[in-house]
Order: C-alpha cells, then structure tokens, then sequence
C-alpha cells in the first residue's frame, strides 16, 4: 500500500462494518486480533474492539467503506444504544459443564480456574512484550 492512501481519523462510535482499519489507537499486543489492519465483517469485530479499549482509529478509505455523511453525531450515539450489552448475570449463574474428561464442574468453577490462566497468560504476554522490545532494540 502506497504511504499516500487516503485515511481517516474516526471515533470507535462510528467504526461499522465494511470499513477497513488501518490504524488502532491502542498497542498490537492489547488488540483482539492478530493484526490491527483488517476489515470489519461483523458488529462483533465492533464489540470486541470497544472491550479491548479502542476509542480512536484509522480507516483506509481505498480498501474499505467511509463513514457515511448522514451519520450525525446524534445517530452514532442512537446505534451505539441499540448494540448489545454483555450480561454479567448469565456468568454468575450457577451452571454445570461437563468436561472433556466426564467431571462435572459449575460456572463458577470455571469461572475460577479461566482467572487462574489469564493471570498466567498475562505474566506470559508482559514477557513476550519485554521479548520483542529487546528484538526491536537489537536491528
């Protein structure tokens, strides 16, 4: 891609699908996806980019859709209400999963065990950060 392709510079608000993404203003290692130049399929790719953090980004207008000139500030607001909101309720709920080796375990003890992990996935992703940083000082 040419370093001349027309962007633009939009709030998370305005981000729908069609649109590609050239720039997130948050770190690789903090997006949901693999790599933050991608097109937006779904209202999920939207949802999952607000959970992360994202309130600023970048489009490419070549590879993707505009922001539509009819979209008033007042509209963003109006679709931003009609998106789903995550129930925290339904995870409280006191559900029993079965496990691929036969036990029975209740939500809550998942709930537990996936805490456990992510604090170990986060201690792993601090390391592979640092990692990088050092590769990057090295060239």
């Amino acid at each position: 891609m040419s370093a001349s392709a027309p962007t633009k510079k939009i709030s998370i608000a305005q981000l729908k699908p069609g649109m590609f993404i050239h720039e997130l203003d948050i770190p690789w290692l903090q997006s949901p996806f693999l790599r933050h130049r991608r097109k937006i399929n779904s209202q999920k790719d939207i949802l999952l980019l607000k959970k992360a953090g994202v309130k600023g980004l970048v489009i490419d207008l070549q590879r993707g859709d505009d922001v539509s000139s009819e979209d008033t500030p007042e509209q963003v607001q109006e679709t931003e209400k009609n998106i789903p909101a995550v129930d925290k309720t339904d995870e409280d709920k006191s559900v029993t999963v079965q496990s691929g080796q036969g036990e029975k375990k209740t939500a809550s003890e998942t709930k537990a065990r996936l805490n456990e992990e992510l604090k170990v996935a986060r201690v792993l992703q601090g390391k592979i950060s640092k990692m990088v940083n050092e590769l990057g000082n090295l060239v």
